[in-house]
């Protein structure tokens, strides 16, 4: 009887240590996929702190053309207003001198 019970004890004793062993292995490739999901997860982080600051840039860029674009109509504007404020003086003394007030 003692040693039926301590046989079975020896063959739970080698089936817990087998299972504690798998166990381990288990363990082992959970902290591996923890890690692979862990990078992966950083990897994502990073594109989409990326992807945020291109859009940034995107939209900063967009804001300046259309300020440029406002700047540039309002320079021509005003090249043309100083051209026919040119061509009127130049035309007022092609003939006879100015009129000149005075103040």
């Amino acid at each position: 009887q003692a040693e039926r019970n301590l046989a079975k004890a020896l063959e739970r004793a080698t089936d817990l240590a087998e299972l504690v062993d798998r166990l381990e292995q288990e363990l082992a490739t959970t902290r591996g996929e923890v890690r692979r999901v862990a990078d992966a997860n950083h990897v994502l982080t990073v594109r989409l702190q990326a992807a945020a600051a291109d859009a940034e840039a995107r939209a900063m860029e967009s804001e300046t053309r259309e300020v440029l674009t406002r700047q540039n109509a309002e320079l021509e504007r005003q090249n043309k207003e100083l051209r026919r404020v040119v061509n009127n003086l130049m035309g007022s003394t092609d003939g006879a001198p100015p009129h000149r007030t005075s103040s």
